[in-house]
């Protein structure tokens, strides 16, 4: 379970600029009760026995979707992160060489 938590968490934070993933969230839909789900997770309560995680697989499922369907978006997103990724590093091994 103490790995589970901070895998779930990762993988929002690794998408939460994804235009996807704010397409999202700007229109919330409780279909399914993805958004109760959700607001569970990001307020923490996963430890607990509430029932949350196949609505939390549903709405990975329909981030991936949504994704394919927006493929080009997509793909340059994940691009612009990769570059990112990039030069962060790239300036972090500068700072750390002077």
């Amino acid at each position: 379970m103490m790995r589970k938590g901070p895998r779930e968490y990762s993988w929002f934070i690794h998408r939460i600029t994804h235009p996807t993933l704010r397409e999202m969230f700007m229109h919330p839909s409780d279909k399914l009760r993805m958004k109760e789900a959700l607001l569970s997770l990001l307020a923490g309560d996963i430890f607990d026995s509430t029932p949350i995680w196949r609505s939390i697989a549903l709405f990975k499922s329909a981030y991936y979707l949504v994704s394919l369907i927006n493929l080009g978006r997509s793909s340059l997103a994940w691009k612009q992160r990769r570059l990112n990724i990039l030069r962060d590093r790239e300036v972090e091994a500068s700072v750390t060489s002077v």
